[in-house]
C-alpha cells in the first residue's frame, strides 16, 4: 500500500483517509476496522514518544458498507473567474437585490439549497461584531419547512461585509411571508428548487454570459457551496471549522470531500519558516 512508503513524520490527514478508503475496498468490514485500529494505535504510540506532533489518524475511521454513500457530495468547484462574473452580474440583475443576496448566501456561507429555501429573516444577525446566519431548518422536496435532521446541521455561519450589504438591501425589498422567508415564492411559501434553478439561476448565468439560451450550465447552484468551502480552506479555516460551518455529519466527511485541498493550498516550507519566526524574530 502507498502509505507504507511514507515517513511517519510526514503523515497527513488525507494520507490516513486514503489508507482507510483503501482498506474499505480491499478488506472485509471487520478486518478493515481491526487493521486501521492497529494503525491508529501505532501512530498514537509515536505521538506519545514525542516522535510526531499529533496523530493525523485520530479523526479518521473506516466506514462499513452501509455508510459509504452517507454525505456523498460530488466535488464540483467552479472557476474563480466564473464566480467573479456571476457575482458581478448578480449585483445589477434586479433592482431589489434578490439575485445578489441569493448568490452571496449560497457562495460565501456555503448553504445547501434546502437550507437557503427555508432561511428566514429571524435567522439573519446583521448587528454586532459577528454577523452570522443561523441554520435551523430546511425545506423538503414538497417545499414543507422542517427542522434540519442532524445536530451537526444546526449551526451558525459567519459572513463578511459583502453579504451584510447584500442582505440588508434585499431584506428592505423582500415581500412579506408568514414564515418570514427570505426567498419565498409569490404566495409567501417556500420556493421549489426547480423554480429557483429555472427562474433565477439559469437566467442569471445567461445574463452573466456564462451560457446561452438552451445551453447546459457548466456548474449548478450546489457548485457555489463547494466553491465557498474551498475558499474557507484557502484562507486558513481548520478542518473542524469547515465541518462546523458546512454542517457535515463528521469531520471524516469533511476530509473525504475536501481533504486534498488543505494539501493543495498549504505551503509547507512557508509554514515551517513562519513557525520559527514566531520565537526567533
Amino acid at each position: 500500500m502507498p502509505i507504507a512508503g511514507l515517513k511517519i513524520s510526514r503523515l497527513s490527514g488525507p494520507d490516513c483517509v486514503a489508507y482507510a478508503r483503501e482498506l474499505e475496498n480491499q478488506r472485509s468490514d471487520d478486518q478493515a476496522r481491526r487493521v486501521f485500529s492497529t494503525f491508529r494505535m501505532v501512530i498514537d504510540y509515536a505521538w506519545g514518544q514525542g516522535w510526531i506532533g499529533s496523530n493525523p489518524a485520530r479523526a479518521v475511521g473506516v466506514r462499513t458498507a452501509p455508510d459509504w454513500e452517507a454525505d456523498k457530495e460530488p466535488l464540483d468547484i467552479p472557476p474563480l473567474d466564473d464566480l467573479r462574473t456571476v457575482l458581478k452580474a448578480a449585483q445589477t440583475y434586479d433592482q431589489t437585490g434578490r439575485a445578489e443576496a441569493f448568490v452571496s448566501v449560497l457562495l460565501f456561507q456555503a448553504l445547501r439549497s434546502s437550507e437557503l429555501r427555508a432561511l428566514g429573516k429571524q435567522h439573519v444577525t446583521l448587528k454586532g461584531p459577528s454577523p452570522e446566519l443561523l441554520i435551523r431548518r430546511k425545506a423538503d422536496r414538497w417545499n414543507q419547512l422542517q427542522r434540519v435532521k442532524t445536530r451537526s446541521s444546526v449551526r451558525n455561519v459567519p459572513f463578511g461585509p459583502h453579504t451584510v450589504k447584500a442582505l440588508r438591501r434585499w431584506m428592505l425589498a423582500c415581500p412579506p411571508s408568514k414564515d418570514r422567508l427570505l426567498f419565498a415564492n409569490g404566495a409567501g411559501k417556500a420556493e421549489s428548487y426547480a423554480n429557483h434553478y429555472n427562474r433565477l439561476w439559469l437566467p442569471l448565468l445567461i445574463a452573466a454570459g456564462i451560457i446561452k439560451e438552451g445551453e447546459t450550465p457548466p456548474f449548478g447552484m450546489h457548485g457555489l457551496r463547494h466553491a465557498g468551502i474551498s475558499l474557507w480552506i484557502k484562507n486558513g479555516a481548520t478542518p473542524k471549522q469547515v465541518q462546523t460551518w458546512a454542517g457535515h455529519a463528521s469531520i471524516q466527511t469533511t476530509w473525504d470531500i475536501y481533504g486534498h485541498l488543505w494539501r493543495e493550498f498549504q505551503d509547507e516550507q512557508s509554514a515551517a519558516r513562519a513557525a520559527e519566526q514566531i520565537l526567533l524574530s
